[in-house]
């Protein structure tokens, strides 16, 4: 659970288990309507990987908070240390996975606020 602090309140979100780790959506469209950015935070699980997707028009920012990740783009594995940053331009397939003995945790940021994954 976070809490994000606003100046109508504090708003809680809660993360959503998807099976290979969780994801709990910080800003975009579905936390405040109308913003055009969008941010969360992954957890992926050891020995897991997210789905691949793609992003028809927004680029992608992965930034390893923590534990070790392989982000794979366009089928090109970047391995992530923490402070790392890797850039996913759009439409380009992508994924993470974690091949190591622990948790690692992403921060991800996207250029639009409503996303469409493909």
């Amino acid at each position: 659970m976070t809490v994000i602090k606003t100046p109508s309140g504090p708003l809680v979100v809660e993360p959503i288990d998807e099976g290979w780790g969780s994801i709990e959506w910080l800003m975009g469209d579905r936390v405040f309507p109308g913003v055009r950015h969008s941010v969360a935070r992954v957890l992926v699980r050891p020995g897991s990987e997210s789905p691949r997707e793609r992003h028809a028009e927004c680029a992608e920012t992965a930034v390893l908070l923590s534990g070790e990740i392989t982000c794979v783009i366009d089928g090109k594995p970047v391995e992530l240390w923490p402070g790392d940053v890797a850039l996913i331009p759009a439409g380009a397939q992508h994924y993470l996975r974690n091949e190591s003995r622990e948790s690692a945790t992403v921060l991800l940021s996207f250029s639009a606020g409503a996303l469409a994954a493909e």
